[in-house]
């Protein structure tokens, strides 16, 4: 679709596609996207929620402020009341449909069967799910041989992490993680929708429509099935505006760096999602994360974003 936002010139084409400011902006995104793994652990605790209907309500709550969020802080850019064309409101709804309302039920549901750092690094084949869509689905990108390797070694470096994860976690451990695999598949489809959709208005447009009409989707969905809130206390009311903070921000970074760069070559910061996840799952939630297996992850994780991101004119283009 062609671009209907007049204003939309908020950082020259060219920059956005040197590595080093595409490379900063994706990996802040991730590491705010990794502190949402303990923050929903603590939400839980914090706010006395439990059962499905009361996760997919907290989370509505969270996305729908996030929506508002982003909306008035793109008001204030734009100097004036942030819209949406006529034509970009089904694409941009269908956006959020699939990478808020479906993606987060499943996320918030898997998440409480999984310790913080397990399901975020179960969630970081959402990368490699969404190299793989990038290569599958129309204008079909390019799978060299070095983003080949770079997913193989993102993948091992999950592998590595994960080992014995799944011992002894019984029925609830094994529901989350199937929820979180399918999680992770929804958001790599969602990256192939994001570049579709890309011309339908400015970062802070698509971000703050498709967050609130996701966001709105799932509050309602969580008060038709009988989903509350136990207890509202002033750190649980903290940790959820910093939720939607961290939800507007990392999503309007991920938006303004997609639609000016290849899905595969972007998507591949995803790996670094369960670093982050891990790290402040020990730091939040004191979980036990600082072992050899963690070390070898990374190490292979970090080896599949650089060789990813190596210079290859023939990765750049769709076929």
């Amino acid at each position: 679709m062609t671009s209907t936002d007049p204003n939309r010139k908020p950082v020259p084409q060219n920059r956005l596609r040197r590595p080093a400011v595409y490379s900063a902006l994706a990996l802040a995104a991730c590491a705010l996207w990794g502190t949402a793994f303990p923050c929903i652990k603590l939400g839980y605790e914090w706010g006395e929620i439990s059962g499905p209907a009361s996760q997919i309500l907290f989370a509505g709550i969270r996305f729908t402020i996030a929506g508002f969020m982003t909306w008035a802080l793109g008001s204030i850019f734009a100097k004036k009341p942030l819209g949406l064309d006529r034509k970009a409101v089904l694409p941009v709804a269908g956006y959020g449909l699939l990478q808020t309302t479906l993606n987060y039920i499943l996320f918030y549901i898997g998440m409480a069967n999984l310790t913080g750092s397990r399901g975020s690094i179960i969630n970081g084949t959402s990368a490699i799910f969404a190299i793989i869509a990038a290569w599958l689905l129309p204008p079909h990108e390019r799978m060299g041989l070095r983003k080949i390797i770079g997913c193989a070694l993102g993948f091992a470096g999950i592998v590595v992490v994960n080992i014995g994860g799944l011992a002894g976690g019984g029925d609830s451990q094994l529901y989350g993680t199937v929820l979180m695999i399918v999680c992770a598949a929804v958001q790599g489809v969602a990256n192939i929708d994001l570049k579709k959709i890309g011309g339908c208005g400015s970062p802070f447009q698509i971000t703050a429509f498709q967050l609130g009409i996701g966001g709105i989707i799932l509050l309602a969905i969580g008060l038709v099935s009988g989903g509350q809130i136990g207890a509202w206390p002033a750190h649980f009311v903290w940790l959820l505006l910093y939720m939607s903070f961290l939800t507007t921000a990392a999503f309007t970074l991920w938006t303004l760096v997609m639609r000016e760069n290849p899905v595969g070559r972007i998507s591949v910061f995803m790996f670094s999602i369960p670093l982050f996840g891990v790290l402040f799952s020990a730091l939040f939630l004191g979980e036990q994360v600082f072992t050899m297996e963690n070390a070898v992850s990374l190490t292979l994780i970090c080896a599949g974003i650089v060789l990813v991101n190596r210079d290859d004119p023939a990765m750049t283009e769709p076929e």
